[in-house]
């Protein structure tokens, strides 16, 4: 790393830029990229922290790896810290969906399939790295690894609505149950919000939720208003984040009329494709509506909107969590917490992505060798992505 960038802000910058462009396979994998990146890597802050920070945002309505990139910027460079990480993470994915639908349709099949498939094997490396270490730091007992044992088995067979939340409640109430943290090992989520600004943006998200289930009327051609509301009032009831902002979207902008539901499903299939948040599918669907506005204004007001309501959230909750977590019952309920969020990874990693990125033996030939090269050779995130683009090239003409 260079001088410069040791300064906080260049430091944010330059990592969340990187990372824009490199976190392929969804959120979960963006976890491991965050973890591996700047946790591991840069020691931003301990392995338990971040695991509170996650089981937080996984509570919490909206795009959780969104949310957990905007409270490392924060931690790590205050509020334009925080900024910068989420416009750094967010805007390569929002420029690539405008061009990247056109793009990816004037490649050969073989080449568009191939790609795809090198993208979804880098997020089972670096899943993987995330779920070993985390599991080597945080469930460091017997208590904590059956926890996170139990809670990979019920997220690995359960189908249910709203399972992680039930897994990770029940890991909190666990933790409370069993586990006894002694006073010097009790962790300190820290962030510098004061409590007013918490209570500020709770009021603030509230006020903006009310007032779109009130004021949004849906019409053929959507104002400003309309498509701001409706977004917004999409990213407030998203529990879970990524794939689940799929049905939720498809309510709001197909089934009033605003997009077809062709270009939906095209939209979808490229949000998946490019790096970033899958919540930038609300750009892709901005640009595509029809409202007589420009469709780069348009494109991000949808956004914005979408984003806004978790980060309300995650800044109203963050400074009064700091205050229960020095509670002996609260410690013990993070411990059990973390532990939760491990078993919530590694069930992830398996399914969907093992099951739906490795097809054949090959495959799994590679995924095992690149997963241990990864943990022993403590392989950086490019030279991962560089080694599934090679090995999905040569398949082509193998």
């Amino acid at each position: 790393m260079s001088r410069n960038t040791h300064h906080p802000l260049r430091e944010v910058f330059w990592q969340f830029l990187k990372l824009g462009c490199t976190s392929f396979g969804g959120p979960v994998a963006h976890l491991g990229y965050f973890r591996q990146s700047l946790v591991a890597n840069r020691q931003w802050m301990n392995d338990e922290d971040y695991a509170q920070l996650v089981a937080i945002c996984q509570f919490l309505p909206g795009p959780a790896s969104s949310q957990v990139g905007f409270a490392l910027g924060i931690h790590r460079a205050g509020w334009l810290g925080g900024i910068i990480a989420f416009l750094c993470f967010t805007l390569p994915s929002v420029l690539l969906l405008i061009v990247f639908a056109e793009a990816v349709t004037k490649l050969p099949s073989n080449w568009q399939s191939a790609t795809i498939d090198a993208l979804k094997l880098v997020a089972v490396i670096v899943v993987f790295q995330a779920v070993l270490g985390m599991w080597q730091n945080i469930c460091a007992d017997v208590r904590t690894k059956a926890i996170a044992i139990t809670s990979f088995v019920v997220l690995l067979f359960a189908y249910i609505s709203a399972i992680h939340l039930i897994v990770l409640a029940a890991a909190a109430i666990a933790g409370i149950s069993v586990l006894n943290v002694p006073e010097q090992q009790r962790q300190s989520l820290s962030f510098k919000i004061s409590k007013r600004v918490g209570l500020a943006c709770l009021c603030a998200f509230f006020v903006l939720l009310i007032s779109s289930i009130f004021l949004l009327r849906t019409s053929a051609t959507p104002d400003l208003g309309q498509i701001f509301f409706s977004f917004y009032e999409t990213g407030a009831l998203i529990f879970g984040g990524g794939h689940v902002v799929l049905p939720m979207l498809q309510q709001s902008v197909v089934q009033t009329g605003w997009v077809s539901e062709e270009t939906f499903i095209v939209g979808y299939g490229a949000a998946q494709a490019v790096p970033g948040p899958l919540f930038t599918l609300a750009s892709f669907l901005g640009y595509e509506l029809n409202t007589g506005y420009a469709p780069l204004l348009v494109a991000m007001i949808a956004t914005i909107a979408i984003f806004l309501p978790g980060f309300l959230l995650l800044i109203g909750v963050l400074p009064f969590w700091q205050t229960l977590n020095q509670y002996p019952i609260i410690a013990n309920a993070i411990a059990g917490l973390n532990a939760g969020v491990v078993g919530l990874l590694a069930a992830t990693f398996l399914n969907p992505i093992v099951f739906t990125s490795v097809q054949s033996v090959y495959d799994i030939v590679f995924v095992v060798i690149g997963c241990l090269c990864a943990v022993l050779l403590k392989l950086s995130i490019a030279k991962i992505i560089l080694l599934c683009i090679a090995y999905s090239a040569i398949s082509i003409f193998v």
